[in-house]
């Protein structure tokens, strides 16, 4: 064992600790000068514990006051102290907490440390629930709750059963809003359209009603309304006037309307003063005077002064002075208008030199053609841009032609008005005539000379009779023919007539009698009775006819066997005539009615139904009737009679008086109708001295008393003179 070895270390650790205790003695720090040291003392410190002075090489751990945190450490060295470590620093509460519907702020302390504090404030339209409206950060973190904000609640509504209603009216908070609307279209809000709550939990306004609606009388300066209503109802108009020199500024009239919030008049009803307007453009060249002016009232004059390839009011006019009126417009409308030709090339121009981009302006000269069916109505070919437009004009004339008559022919097809180049008329030849006549319009008129010619007869011979003429195998129409009977020497003459010989007969008796379409119901020595065929009947609407022959010819045939369609000859009317309907006597077929000259036809045509001519109901006798004035029944004159049953006289009219019974007449007793008055000539009746002469058994008439003549006489019925 070594035991020494072991005592060293101990001896050695008391020296050392005895050596610092001397050291010590001599020197210490002070709490005194520790709070004295601005640098690194603050009240922050918790220095209550701390012992009045430490020596030498002693070290002290300095505390922080409740709610503030750090670490900071003290060592006297040679009677100063040595520092380190931080110096204390307030305790963080971290953030404070948010608050549904409300905000806050630092009122107390720059951050969230111990000791400050927060104030929380609600948002508009709501209300804090809590009795503190803040909170402090304690050394324990933040003290109290976060606060609750509650919503403001508006008072519920009720609205009036006609107003509809969009949104909650009895639990709207802060900003909710209600929208109003009338049930009934006749009806209009009185009131506002939409309310909102408020931040201080009241509506915005009242619950709105719905009224009629209903219109004012609007204020209508220099204007006044007419009627005497003072109230409108919906759709009702308002009838007004403007003053003098006004007008309205809509044709409209004013209309009780609703206009969504408010019912009002639409348009609304104003009058303007009466104003003619000049319309100007920028491509407008003409003068004007006065100049600078575009508005002008009444009765104000303007002059407008075109360049010379313009026009204005007419085609021929440069210039021209207008005159604004009383409703606005202009005598002449002020525009001066281009003088152009159209480039669009007429239907009937086949081609010209006239592009469609290009302008044409006056006195510019262009060749042009027709198109088939029209001829250039210039003979020069060329066509002029004038003021009226292309000359001439037309360009092209088409080629028409009037219809035209041929003798003895009809046509075969209705008749056009008018007849275009290349178009052809063919014809039929009435009855004894033939041919095929055709005429085709063309640029010269009508073309073709085709006719109709009357037919020839061919010979016909007669039995027991010579010819006198040469015979030849056809006679013109028109030729007569003599035969002389061999036993009588008798002569027959007949006649060409359309393809016919008239007058032909036998030498004895009067050959053999036919009715074309009819047959023979009774034959005498002399006589026979024709009637119709079945389909057929007597143009003159008897039931037969009657043939008797007499010297040799057959006399009595009063009428032709017709079809049951078609009506024969058309009647004959007094005072006029009707068109021939030979051809044209078929089921709805016409024939014009063409009266004496001084007479009027009261229908215009006949027209053939049901196989008879049909007036319309008119006599014949009224067809034509005088344009002319007619006269009254003739004056009465003393002592005469004027014998006649007519109530009219047409005029000219003559009538002649009689004088009555023992009187005679001194003058001329006539009267003639003349513009519709009785011309009367001067005569009187006077009284016969002597009386009449006394003649047995005769009875006076002073009816039949003559003009000139003494007396008449008339037998009584039971004496016959001998």
């Amino acid at each position: 064992m070594h035991p020494k070895p072991r005592q060293c270390p101990v001896l050695l650790f008391a020296l050392v600790h005895i050596l610092r205790l001397v050291q010590s003695q001599g020197t210490h720090c002070t709490v005194q000068q520790f709070k004295q040291n601005q640098r690194y003392y603050d009240d922050n410190f918790e220095i209550s514990n701390l012992a009045e002075s430490y020596p030498d090489q002693q070290s002290v751990r300095v505390g922080c006051k409740v709610g503030y945190s750090g670490f900071f450490k003290m060592t006297c060295s040679r009677d100063q102290w040595t520092y380190k470590g931080n110096k204390c620093q307030p305790r963080s509460c971290g953030h404070p907490g948010d608050a549904q519907f409300a905000d806050f702020q630092l009122t107390v302390g720059q951050d969230f440390v111990f000791g400050s504090q927060v104030e929380y404030t609600c948002h508009k339209g709501f209300l804090m629930a809590n009795r503190r409206n803040f909170r402090r950060c304690m050394a324990q973190g933040w003290d109290g709750v976060i606060p609750i904000c509650e919503p403001l609640q508006c008072p519920a509504i009720y609205p009036d059963s006609n107003v509809l209603v969009q949104g909650d009216t009895e639990n709207s908070i802060y900003r909710n809003s209600v929208q109003f609307s009338c049930r009934y279209n006749n009806q209009i809000l009185s009131g506002q359209q939409e309310i909102i709550c408020n931040e201080h939990g009241e509506w915005s306004g009242t619950v709105p009603k719905c009224i009629e609606i209903k219109c004012g009388l609007p204020d209508i300066p220099n204007g006044s309304i007419l009627g005497d209503a003072i109230e409108y109802k919906e759709n009702d108009f308002l009838h007004y006037e403007c003053d003098d020199r006004y007008q309205r500024i809509e044709n409209r009239l004013s209309k009780c309307t609703n206009l969504g919030l408010k019912a009002d008049w639409s348009p609304v009803p104003h009058c303007e003063i009466i104003k003619c307007r000049l319309q100007l453009t920028a491509e407008d060249q003409a003068t004007y005077v006065p100049p600078n002016k575009n508005v002008f009232l009444s009765g104000e004059m303007l002059s407008i002064h075109c360049g010379q390839n313009y026009w204005i009011g007419s085609k021929q006019n440069t210039s021209v002075e207008t005159r604004c009126q009383d409703d606005g417009t202009w005598t002449v409308y002020p525009i001066c208008r281009d003088d152009f030709c159209t480039n669009q090339r007429p239907r009937s121009v086949s081609w010209w030199y006239v592009q469609q981009e290009h302008q044409i302006r006056l006195r510019h000269r262009t060749q042009y053609g027709c198109r088939s069916g029209y001829v250039n109505t210039a003979k020069s070919g060329m066509a002029e841009c004038t003021r009226d437009g292309w000359s001439p004009n037309p360009l092209c004339r088409e080629i028409l032609c009037d219809p035209i008559q041929i003798d003895n022919a009809v046509l075969s097809k209705h008749n056009n008005r008018t007849y275009r180049n290349g178009q052809s008329i063919s014809y039929g030849c009435k009855e004894g005539y033939e041919g095929n006549p055709l005429r085709t319009c063309s640029v010269n008129g009508w073309s073709g000379s085709s006719k109709c010619t009357a037919k020839g007869c061919p010979l016909k011979g007669i039995a027991d009779a010579q010819l006198k003429q040469p015979s030849k195998p056809i006679y013109t129409n028109g030729t007569n023919l003599q035969y002389v009977c061999n036993k009588n020497g008798n002569t027959i003459t007949v006649t060409c007539v359309l393809g016919k010989w008239e007058g032909m007969r036998e030498c004895s008796g009067c050959g053999k009698a036919h009715l074309e379409n009819g047959f023979v119901v009774k034959r005498n020595a002399n006589t026979i009775h024709f009637r119709c065929n079945e389909g057929y009947r007597l143009s003159t609407h008897i039931s037969w006819v009657v043939a008797t022959c007499r010297d040799g010819h057959w006399i009595g045939f009063s009428g032709q066997c017709i079809d049951n369609t078609t009506c024969g000859k058309p009647p004959v009317i007094p005072n006029g005539r009707l068109t021939d309907g030979q051809h044209v006597n078929k089921e709805d077929s016409t024939v014009a009615v063409i009266c004496e000259e001084g007479f009027m036809a009261q229908v215009q045509n006949f027209t053939c139904t049901k196989g008879e001519w049909s007036s319309f109901g008119k006599p014949l006798t009224d067809i034509c009737k005088s344009d002319a004035t007619y006269c009254g029944i003739p004056p009465k004159i003393e002592n005469t009679v004027v014998i006649s049953s007519e109530k009219l006289f047409p005029p000219n009219s003559e009538v002649t008086y009689q004088c009555r019974h023992k009187f005679t007449l001194e003058g001329d007793g006539r009267s003639v109708c003349v513009n519709g008055q009785w011309d009367v000539k001067n005569f009187a009746c006077t009284e016969i001295k002597g009386g009449g002469p006394n003649i047995p058994n005769v009875v006076g008439d002073e009816h039949m008393y003559q003009l000139r003549i003494f007396s008449a006489y008339s037998c009584s019925i039971t004496y016959n003179p001998q």
